[in-house]
């Protein structure tokens, strides 16, 4: 009797969520109760300044528990395998990374309604992201969480590993 192999392909995203501080990524975290609701204007050169944490758990206070909005170029995007969009902004000579998370992953997020927001403007302006670097020049205006991630090789990483994720909003602007 032969035996019958059967191998069922999963997307990388199905089993992604819950490690690199997922929750905190996501503002799903118990910690995310202390996110300020004020927006803090700022800059790249600004957030890439800060002296990156050593290896949190969890959410750090204060720039993980304050939403900021800096103005910049997208330069590239692409989808990542747990189907956030990874966005890399520039400005002034200095890059780091904004992510808009996947909807389907964040029910419990107390973003979710501005990041399903904003992941329909990103969409609704610009063709659909691949798993390559899709480069693009378009000036936006985003707001989002701080959040330090590791830094892993991701295209367009801060030296500290800060980011904008999740991005509560996004605007096109001239």
């Amino acid at each position: 009797m032969k035996k019958l192999l059967l191998l069922v392909a999963l997307p990388l995203f199905a089993i992604t969520p819950g490690h690199l501080r997922w929750a905190v990524k996501t503002a799903s975290d118990q910690g995310a109760i202390r996110i300020a609701p004020a927006v803090v204007p700022t800059t790249i050169a600004e957030m890439t300044s800060w002296p990156a944490p050593a290896a949190p758990t969890e959410r750090l206070a204060p720039h993980e528990t304050t939403i900021y909005q800096v103005t910049a170029t997208v330069i590239g995007y692409k989808i990542e395998d747990d189907g956030d969009i990874h966005v890399v902004l520039y400005d002034a000579g200095k890059m780091m990374v904004a992510e808009i998370p996947d909807v389907h992953l964040i029910r419990k997020s107390r973003f979710r309604d501005p990041i399903v927001g904003a992941r329909a403007a990103f969409e609704a302006r610009l063709p659909a992201p691949t798993a390559r670097l899709r480069k693009v020049s378009a000036k936006v205006r985003v707001t989002g969480v701080g959040f330090f991630d590791k830094i892993h090789g991701q295209t367009g990483a801060a030296p500290n590993g800060i980011e904008l994720h999740p991005v509560l909003g996004i605007e096109f602007v001239q």
